[in-house]
């Protein structure tokens, strides 16, 4: 439940105009206040229930109910400018057309292009033989490969 999330400042939280964020402070202690300065809530430092990491993970439904509060007064585009400004670890959660368009996963070597011209695929994450992929074959069509099987397993190429 993100709204009991022992990590809040490592959570998932909405703008005012609906869009979702990710909030990637991995280190509490560390980004709490640029958080706060972002949502313009410094005060809360001087809290007792949000002035550290170990406080606000005791305090996370009151926190996060804050956080709450404050996101849904602006749309996305205002609070990236603002976790720009004070240099805020996050990230929009995208729309499957948005991850497609992304030139960072361009960049990544996210997808791989069927040789066949058939369109687009994401890659795989894990290289064993440390390759760089940009193309790959298309899936072989149905029965494509029931002969060549069936001769390995001694049997004749067409069933009887």
């Amino acid at each position: 439940d993100r709204t009991d999330s022992a990590t809040p400042l490592f959570n998932v939280y909405q703008a005012g105009d609906g869009r979702w964020f990710v909030l990637v402070g991995v280190e509490a202690d560390r980004h709490l206040p640029a958080v706060l300065r972002a949502v313009e809530l410094p005060h809360l430092l001087e809290d007792e229930r949000f002035n550290s990491g170990a406080a606000v993970r005791r305090n996370r439904q009151a926190f996060i109910a804050a956080l709450d509060e404050r996101f849904a007064t602006r749309p996305l585009a205002e609070w990236a400018e603002r976790f720009a400004a004070e240099d805020v670890w996050w990230s929009p959660v995208q729309t499957p057309a948005e991850a497609a368009a992304d030139p960072q996963g361009e960049a990544a070597g996210a997808w791989v292009d069927y040789d066949n011209g058939a369109g687009r695929a994401v890659d795989a994450p894990i290289r064993f033989d440390g390759r760089d992929r940009r193309t790959t074959a298309d899936a072989p069509a149905l029965g494509a490969d029931t002969a060549a099987l069936r001769r390995e397993l001694g049997l004749d190429e067409e069933p009887r």
